[in-house]
């Protein structure tokens, strides 16, 4: 190719943070006296200021999942190199305005092992900030897929995996949900029916498992990210009851809000998102909010 660039498989997860438009509307023009400042102020940081810290989240999340947390030390040195090696996981995150741009180069290197963690790691740390966006009160939409791509830059993924997440996000998430694209399960099938007993083999096959195990169908018969579903759950030192809490009130109070001043189109959304939760919230022992 022209510019020698590598066209190969990717995993795009393409976020888009609802309401940050209209609320940098209500800037109108560039402030001059003191109240409009303040003002101004305060618009950036609940619009700017959330952005960065949701792009940190990402960038840490994966720090963290790198990092070594000891349970390994007991293992000899050769097999401590192996279990290191097949539980890394890497990814390429991009923005621009209010929207964050996920990608994972899928690879069968060591039987998919880097690329099915980084994908697992992709979708349960989707789930985490997803809760903790709605308990900002800053819900976001979210589209998921695989297709052919190939990288501009270090930090930019350009091809039909993009498209294809983008797709998913703006036409066919609707209300605030992670939709899952059909090729991303194909690629975990894929992964699941690897013939190999290797080691290597064996954990990229329990993960692509656990990944399904994150994945469900909507009302509407789509796949979405099940983010306080059973697999969600069942991860240990992971997403904790107050958080699950905390979002859903935030639903139920946008659902009756939007009831109550007759936004049909936002209260048909919220409706489905609180039905989703309603659905799940019994696995976090939390009762229905009665409404």
């Amino acid at each position: 190719m022209g510019n020698n660039w590598i066209i190969q498989y990717y995993f795009v997860a393409f976020i888009d943070v609802l309401g940050q438009s209209r609320k940098l509307l209500n800037l109108a023009r560039l402030p001059v006296a003191q109240d409009e400042q303040e003002k101004a102020a305060l618009i950036l940081h609940d619009t700017a200021g959330y952005i960065m810290s949701l792009r940190k989240g990402f960038r840490d999340f994966f720090k963290a999942r790198n990092k070594s947390t000891g349970i390994l030390d007991s293992l000899t040195l050769n097999k401590r190199a192996i279990a290191e090696k097949i539980r890394r996981a890497e990814a390429i995150i991009t923005s621009l305005s209010d929207t964050i741009v996920i990608a994972v180069p899928l690879s069968n290197e060591d039987y998919h092992c880097l690329s099915i963690n980084s994908i697992y790691s992709v979708l349960y740390g989707i789930c985490g900030i997803f809760l903790v966006a709605l308990a900002q009160h800053k819900p976001f939409r979210c589209g998921v897929d695989v297709g052919w791509g190939v990288q501009l830059t270090k930090h930019e993924v350009y091809g039909s995996a993009l498209v294809k997440a983008y797709s998913l996000e703006n036409d066919v998430a609707l209300y605030p949900r992670i939709v899952i694209g059909d090729s991303l399960f194909e690629y975990l099938n894929v992964v699941q029916q690897l013939s190999s007993d290797t080691i290597e083999a064996k954990f990229a096959k329990k993960i692509a498992g656990d990944c399904k195990a994150l994945i469900t169908h909507d009302y509407d018969k789509l796949k979405i990210l099940d983010v306080i579903g059973e697999g969600a759950q069942s991860i240990p030192s992971g997403i904790d009851k107050p958080l699950v809490e905390k979002a859903y009130r935030f639903i139920v109070q946008s659902h009756d809000s939007f009831t109550k001043s007759a936004d049909m189109s936002l209260r048909a959304r919220y409706g489905l998102l609180r039905s989703y939760f309603e659905s799940r919230i019994h696995l976090w022992n939390i009762q229905s909010i009665h409404s």
